[in-house]
């Protein structure tokens, strides 16, 4: 498996308040039973590599990072 992401271990709550915040809506903590069996994929901690993509592919990311690009979208 390949895995394209030039920044590891963002945290799916960081990624909502840019959205946000973007947006110019409220971003609030909600509980587990909010989102249903959601919940059990938002939540799990499944942190990912790029490592071998880069390896085999000899990709390297040249854009910014997640958060920056959310928070200043240059498209």
């Amino acid at each position: 498996m390949l895995r394209i992401r030039s920044t590891p271990g963002v945290a799916l709550r960081d990624i909502a308040r840019v959205i946000g915040r973007r947006l110019g809506v409220p971003v609030e903590p909600r509980g587990r039973e909010h989102f249903g069996w959601l919940a059990d994929f938002a939540l799990a901690d499944m942190p990912g590599s790029s490592e071998r993509t880069r390896a085999v592919l000899g990709w390297n990311p040249t854009g910014p990072a997640l958060l920056a690009d959310l928070e200043h979208p240059d498209y």
